[in-house]
């Protein structure tokens, strides 16, 4: 894998537009360039390419996109993802969800019971 490293992105202001990283896999077959916000701007796959098995290919493309993205995060300053944090992040977020449909179903529950008495009366 091959980086060709990050560039900015200006507008005819020379206001920052977008800051993108250029990487390349597969012995330079495969290359993407990718923004910081983790967009494909551009990939492309030369010929000799499509000789290449498809999970080979499909290995070459992630990896081009993933150092391509690195890339570009680090030529805009912003720090590798702490995968340990996601995951954390990710549990409490199930825990927080979770939570919120209990609450919900009690909520029902409890509407239901008022909209019961209300028919009463």
């Amino acid at each position: 894998m091959a980086s060709s490293g990050g560039y900015v992105v200006t507008d005819q202001d020379d206001r920052v537009v977008s800051v993108n990283g250029t990487a390349e896999a597969a012995d330079g077959l495969v290359s993407a360039t990718v923004s910081n916000t983790g967009e494909v701007i551009e990939l492309s796959l030369e010929p000799k390419a499509m000789r290449l098995a498809s999970g080979e290919l499909a290995a070459a493309v992630r990896t081009a996109i993933a150092a391509a993205r690195a890339e570009a995060r680090e030529s805009a300053g912003v720090p590798p993802a702490d995968n340990g944090a996601l995951v954390d992040l990710r549990a409490e977020l199930d825990r927080v969800g979770a939570h919120a449909q209990q609450r919900m179903a009690e909520l029902s529950n409890l509407a239901r019971d008022l909209s019961a008495r209300f028919d009463r009366i």
